[in-house]
C-alpha cells in the first residue's frame, strides 16, 4: 500500500469519546512490525483530565472539606476528626469515609462501594462478597465513637453519611 493510498483510507471507527477536543486526532501512519495497523490515535491528556475533573464535580469529588455533627473529614490532606480529635484510620476504612463524605446525604449502593474500593472481591467466587464492606463499616463505626450515628445502612440498597448542622 503506497502513501497515496494510506492517506486516503477511511479510519476504521470512530475514536472520539467524552472529552475529546480538536487535538484528539487520528494519523494516518505506517507502523513496522504491526499487523494491520495503519493509524495512530493520539489523545490530548489535558482535555481528557479536564473533562474527567468536572465529571468527578458532579459527584462531589473536589478536595474540601465535609463537615457533619461532631465529624469534620478532610479529603485533601486525608484526615477525619471527631469533636476535634484526630483518628486513625486504615487506607480502606479511609477509602469508605472518603466516599461516604463525597457523597454526603446521598446513598452509595453496596455494589458500588465494592466495585470502586474492592474491584478485586467482586470478581472473586467468594460466597458472601458485602462480608468485607460489613466488617470495614463496622470498624469505621467503632473508630468513629460518638459520631457513628451518621453512618446510615440502608438494607438491601447501600450506605449513607448523613448530613447534619454543626453544633
Amino acid at each position: 500500500m503506497s502513501v497515496a493510498q494510506l492517506a486516503q483510507t477511511p479510519a476504521e471507527r470512530s475514536f472520539r469519546g467524552p472529552g475529546c477536543s480538536t487535538d484528539c486526532r487520528v494519523i494516518r501512519a505506517l507502523v513496522p512490525g504491526t499487523f494491520g495497523r495503519t493509524e495512530l490515535m493520539l489523545h490530548d491528556p489535558g482535555s481528557h483530565e479536564a473533562w474527567g475533573m468536572s465529571q468527578g464535580a458532579e459527584f462531589g469529588a473536589g478536595f474540601h472539606d465535609v463537615e457533619t455533627g461532631p465529624l469534620l473529614v478532610r479529603l485533601a490532606a486525608g484526615e477525619a476528626f471527631v469533636e476535634g480529635k484526630l483518628i486513625l484510620l486504615t487506607p480502606k476504612e479511609w477509602e469508605l469515609l472518603s466516599l461516604l463524605a463525597r457523597r454526603l446525604d446521598k446513598v452509595v449502593l453496596n455494589t458500588d462501594t465494592l466495585a470502586l474500593i474492592w474491584p478485586w472481591y467482586e470478581q472473586q467466587t467468594a460466597p458472601h462478597p458485602r462480608h468485607i464492606l460489613r466488617v470495614t463499616l463496622s470498624r469505621v463505626r467503632a473508630k468513629l465513637g460518638p459520631a457513628a450515628y451518621l453512618l446510615e445502612t440502608r438494607v438491601g440498597r447501600g450506605l449513607l453519611l448523613r448530613r447534619e448542622a454543626t453544633s
